[in-house]
């Protein structure tokens, strides 16, 4: 047999009044199929997730409770506009392992922005340490500490939503795989 293997993609449980589905291997939110909009959009993400992606392509509140996503290089949380606010409220333990250069991602380049809250925990594994997992225009390399590793840093000031929370990263996991890991912590101050 000659071809490349088939990969199966198992999408995480989404709920959400704005999302389409595409071929079973990425669901786009947003009030539009194929365009960008300014409307904020809520949505929910849980369960066990391979190879599957979400693309955000409004300003979005997205809750993560309990998602297990695994891919390959890809990234699992896309925010794809280049103006939004995207705000993932941690619910209990969440984990996204890729070997791309990050697990979560917002255009770095422009206004776009990635925001903490709830309370629980966010582990990251991605191939590339100066991004610990996350980017975007307010926790790119040149403020998120990445070359702080051996110790737990406060990185509230760049990626908690509003006052009141505290966002924590712990010190770096050098994979024998050639990625890291870091997890998150969100609580309320």
């Amino acid at each position: 047999m000659s071809g490349e293997p088939k990969v199966l993609y198992v999408a995480p449980s989404i709920t959400s009044g704005n999302q389409y589905d595409h071929n079973g291997k990425y669901c786009h939110i947003g009030t539009s199929d194929d365009e960008l909009g300014d409307t904020e959009v809520t949505a929910s993400v849980s369960g066990t997730s391979k190879g599957y992606y979400i693309d955000l392509a409004n300003p979005a509140t997205v809750t993560l409770t309990g998602i297990d996503a695994t891919l390959k290089d890809h990234e699992f949380l896309i925010g794809v506009n280049s103006s939004a606010a995207y705000v993932y409220n941690i619910d209990g333990a969440n984990r996204i392992y890729t070997k791309g250069d990050y697990a979560i991602y917002a255009d770095y380049n422009s206004t776009s922005t990635v925001k903490l809250m709830g309370s629980g925990t966010l582990t990251v594994t991605s191939s590339n340490p100066n991004y610990c997992g996350i980017i975007a225009s307010n926790y790119r390399e040149s403020n998120n500490s990445y070359s702080t590793i051996n110790t737990e840093v406060d990185v509230s000031e760049q990626l908690a939503a509003t006052t009141g929370y505290t966002v924590k990263r712990s010190a770096r996991i050098d994979n024998v795989d050639g990625t890291y890991t870091w997890k998150y912590t969100v609580s309320r101050q």
